[in-house]
């Protein structure tokens, strides 16, 4: 499943990393410096 994820601060972020986790595609954006860039998901 493709998920897009809008707030990469301390909480979006271990979101994204469980989705990612658990085999999903993710696709972040933050507006703000400060973020966390999730790793990289690899594509099925």
């Amino acid at each position: 499943m493709r998920i897009g994820m809008i707030g990469l601060g301390k909480m979006g972020a271990n979101m994204t990393h469980r989705l990612i986790d658990k085999g999903h595609e993710v696709v972040g954006h933050d507006l703000g410096p400060g973020g966390t860039p999730p790793e990289p998901s690899s594509t099925p």
